[in-house]
């Protein structure tokens, strides 16, 4: 993992809930998304592959929807478990690959999928070295 990676993981652990900030962060360093300039429209976001630009970044890190949108395909094959509590959130992904388990807690779930997801991607990193 990164040292940028790194610093949003550890802001990730450290949140009580959702930001506008944090979810830029995710766009642009774990997921490649960029800003550019777009005539008068000013600032917009560009997802990878996706040449339609995004008046904003998606609400990765306080709807629970747009964190989900962070999983890929293997995520999902793999197994993804999501227990929500009253003052907290755990989630699990199965990381086989590596023979592991990521589990993470956070105060909403939104932001438990975000730190489980970041976590597992350190894993495979790791794994694939």
């Amino acid at each position: 993992m990164n040292d940028v990676v790194k610093e949003l993981v550890k802001r990730l652990e450290e949140a009580s809930e959702g930001s506008r900030e944090l979810d830029g962060d995710i766009a642009r360093l774990a997921l490649g998304w960029e800003q550019r300039t777009l005539g008068g429209a000013g600032l917009v976001w560009y997802a990878p592959n996706d040449p339609h630009p995004k008046a904003v970044a998606p609400y990765f890190s306080s709807s629970l929807d747009a964190a989900l949108t962070q999983l890929d395909d293997g995520d999902r094959r793999q197994g993804v478990e999501i227990y929500i509590g009253t003052d907290s959130t755990t989630v699990v992904l199965d990381a086989p690959h590596v023979k592991s388990i990521v589990t993470e807690t956070a105060s909403t779930p939104a932001l438990a999928v975000c730190l489980a997801k970041r976590k597992r991607e350190a894993l495979r990193a790791r794994a694939s070295q």
